[in-house]
């Protein structure tokens, strides 16, 4: 699954557009983008549906995503997937 990560909207809407349409399309259905809170949601209701283990793939050159992923996603998923399916944190 393609991973975009960006501080904002309109930053994250420029990331997406600095990429070729084409590769836009052809990978749109599977493609997870957002702010780091939006993408945190997301995952978390995946791991609360039993998923744990999830594999991304970063557009090159985005350092971006790849930091924000490690100093924001990561821990809050992590810490999610601690407290069990169906269970708080």
């Amino acid at each position: 699954m393609p991973l975009f990560l960006a501080e904002t909207d309109a930053a994250l809407q420029a990331k997406l557009e600095s990429v070729p349409q084409t590769t836009r399309e052809r990978f749109a259905p599977s493609t997870v983008a957002g702010t780091p809170r939006d993408v945190i949601l997301y995952f978390r209701t995946l791991v609360e549906a039993g998923m744990r283990y999830f594999i991304t793939f970063i557009y090159p050159k985005d350092i971006e995503t790849v930091r924000l992923l490690a100093e924001h996603v990561v821990p809050e998923v992590v810490a999610t997937g601690a407290a069990g399916p169906g269970q708080s944190r």
